[in-house]
């Protein structure tokens, strides 16, 4: 299948170059509908039902028609080709492949989407890994390096600096707060970006893989995420900017008082798909006018997926059915506490301080 891969790519250069390229898109677009995402075993075929809620879909025509649907409400999305730690079929040079053609996937359909990718997929290989996401930017899509175990972050961080060193294309990465050495590493980026005079683009995450946690207390992960976000929003770099990612309501009001009011290196935020896809969207997109990025896991590797969501939510049957209610509620929550508090910059917790006033000023005509 991934030879369909390869002609597709060569279909794509030549659509961009002769009056016939609308009719070369058309066969690259069905060539896409056959490429080989990774063979499923039998448990990503029992638990891919169950996983539904949580996936973009589980081949291409599907990922592409949910995503569509998410961009006509206004969602930009992020795609990430599942494979936990690079754990699923194919050479290295397979994986590759096939998250290269992410990329060109969100070019031929017009997908408003950029793409995120992990070491593991790559075997480690950094200059892999770095070739593949040139592909995918030069052609305009951003591209997320996100993070897995624990033991790969230098070299995570490493091939992150030689993105933007290289001036690859728009790179961001994602940290995760449930690690000590986390804010030594958000120091670190922030301090290459003064000093070198480039962009430097972080996602600060909870983080989900439960076995590399060493922060293992909820409430102290969620400590550790808002220090990452004030040290942020605090360092005194413009070229450094942060699209946090939670699906806690308080997080996202603190993201969402930082894009408000102060506006400097807050760009948007960023929740999971499945979790979030409803009202507090629409708080936060058409309310509070802050750009909103819906996390969209898609393919067949879905057993460790969904494991992992499963311990994340804290129950696997209840978790599933109640996200719904959870949405309405959070997002009530998420709506008194923009309206009726402010954050205190200055303390690395970013508590909130009650308003003298409630905040009036909104981004839509909608009352709240």
């Amino acid at each position: 299948m991934l030879e369909s891969f390869t002609i597709s790519v060569c279909f794509y250069s030549f659509a961009d170059t002769f009056p016939c390229g609308a009719f070369m898109t058309v066969l690259l677009q069905k060539s896409f509908n056959t490429v080989d995402l990774g063979s499923k075993t039998l448990s990503d075929r029992f638990l891919g039902f169950a996983a539904r809620r949580y996936l973009g879909g589980m081949n291409v025509p599907s990922t592409v028609a949910k995503v569509k649907q998410l961009n006509t409400g206004g969602t930009h999305v992020i795609l990430d080709l599942l494979g936990e730690n690079g754990n699923v079929s194919g050479t290295k040079q397979e994986r590759a492949d096939r998250v290269r053609f992410v990329g060109d996937l969100i070019r031929a359909e017009y997908l408003n989407a950029s793409v995120a990718m992990r070491l593991g997929q790559f075997d480690g290989d950094i200059r892999l890994m770095l070739w593949v996401a040139g592909c995918i930017s030069k052609t305009g899509t951003m591209v997320w390096f996100d993070s897995e175990k624990k033991d790969t972050i230098d070299d995570l961080i490493c091939a992150y600096k030689l993105a933007v060193s290289e001036n690859v294309g728009e790179i961001g990465i994602a940290l995760q707060a449930y690690l000590h050495r986390t804010m030594a590493d958000v120091q670190e980026l922030v301090n290459f970006s003064k000093y070198n005079q480039l962009p430097v683009i972080i996602r600060p995450v909870r983080g989900v893989y439960v076995s590399e946690a060493d922060i293992r207390e909820i409430p102290k992960m969620h400590e550790n995420l808002a220090r990452m976000m004030q040290f942020i929003e605090t360092c005194g770099v413009e070229s450094v900017h942060q699209y946090p990612a939670s699906h806690h309501p308080e997080q996202i009001a603190r993201a969402i008082l930082l894009h408000y009011k102060h506006g400097t290196h807050v760009r948007g935020a960023q929740l999971l798909y499945g979790v979030y896809d409803g009202k507090i969207l629409r708080v936060m997109r058409d309310q509070f006018g802050i750009p909103t990025i819906l996390y969209v896991p898609f393919g067949p590797h879905t057993t460790a997926y969904l494991t992992r969501r499963l311990e994340e939510t804290g129950g696997a049957v209840k978790g599933l059915l109640l996200a719904g209610l959870r949405e309405r509620r959070n997002a009530d929550t998420v709506v008194r506490l923009v309206i009726n508090y402010d954050l205190d910059l200055a303390n690395p917790l970013l508590p909130f301080v009650p308003r003298a006033n409630p905040l009036l000023m909104i981004a839509c005509d909608t009352p709240i």
